[in-house]
């Protein structure tokens, strides 16, 4: 991600809806992360619109629709005071997260914000209210389709770690992030055997474990897998952990949080004393 991205003016009016369930996402517990999540839903265009952006070639002329911006890591780390080289690893995060898509371009890339016109959209008709209007004045009527995905929310698992639910995948929903955790799996676990099929049973399964903790603390969990020489079956043994061993149950998981398949560090095995001529002394 590159470049350094000029909107238009008139972003600065309106406000952005902060759901209730980001108290249940990791990104709460990382002041930086939840700073940057917060700068994207502001950055969003809420319709339609043309950007002008410069890039290392001249002007260029961007479209974008509902929920996208134009990136460039340069501008980003000015306005958020953040790192270039950091925004890019918690942008991925986000990513990951299944909260936002990437599309990269020549100089910079188009960030979307995952269901916009669910959580975001809806307020965006009446974004643009008057700058004097009183802060205090409450938000509009809610319409029908935000009650809607409102009720939906209340019903998902309290620990479901993004703000945003996940990316829709193919014709359906991704309800409960299942596609968003088997999609990471494959994306961490590089030395453990892939997922190729999502199957009922795995997706059952998988809704069981996203209610005991986040998307984000799952993600640690495979990469703490993938740090374990016995988990990725080098001990010796026949045994190779995969994603049904993982999600199988609660205990397994945590028995990886708490270092029970860590390595230990190897120890010389002491052996009897030899004289020169090689006889044990």
């Amino acid at each position: 991600m590159g470049g350094d991205d000029v909107l238009a003016d008139g972003m600065e009016l309106g406000y952005i809806w902060l759901w209730r369930k980001i108290k249940n996402s990791a990104i709460l517990r990382d002041p930086h992360l939840l700073q940057l999540w917060i700068w994207i839903l502001v950055k969003a265009a809420w319709g339609p619109r043309t950007v002008s952006i410069v890039t290392g070639r001249g002007r260029t002329l961007v479209h974008l629709q509902p929920g996208q911006f134009v990136f460039g890591r340069k501008s980003a780390s000015e306005e958020t005071g953040q790192p270039a080289e950091t925004l890019r690893d918690r942008m991925k995060r986000l990513k990951n997260l299944g909260m936002i898509t990437i599309k990269p371009a020549t100089h910079y890339s188009v960030v979307a914000v995952v269901n916009w016109a669910s959580y975001q959209g809806k307020a965006g008709k009446d974004a643009n209210q008057p700058a004097d209007q009183p802060a205090t004045q409450p938000p509009p009527k809610r319409h029908k389709e935000e009650v809607k995905a409102l009720k939906k929310d209340q019903n998902t698992s309290p620990s479901a770690d993004a703000e945003e639910p996940p990316s829709d995948r193919g014709n359906g929903k991704d309800a409960g992030g299942v596609q968003a955790l088997f999609d990471l799996w494959n994306s961490e676990a590089k030395s453990l055997p892939k997922a190729t099929k999502l199957t009922e049973g795995r997706k059952r399964k998988i809704l069981a474990r996203l209610r005991e903790r986040s998307l984000e603390e799952w993600g640690e969990v495979f990469r703490g897998m993938e740090r374990s020489s016995f988990l990725r079956g080098e001990s010796g043994g026949s045994f190779r952990a995969d994603l049904d061993w993982i999600i199988a149950n609660e205990g397994n998981a945590l028995k990886v949080i708490e270092g029970r398949y860590d390595d230990r560090e190897k120890r010389p095995v002491s052996s009897p004393m030899r004289d020169v001529t090689g006889r044990i002394l």
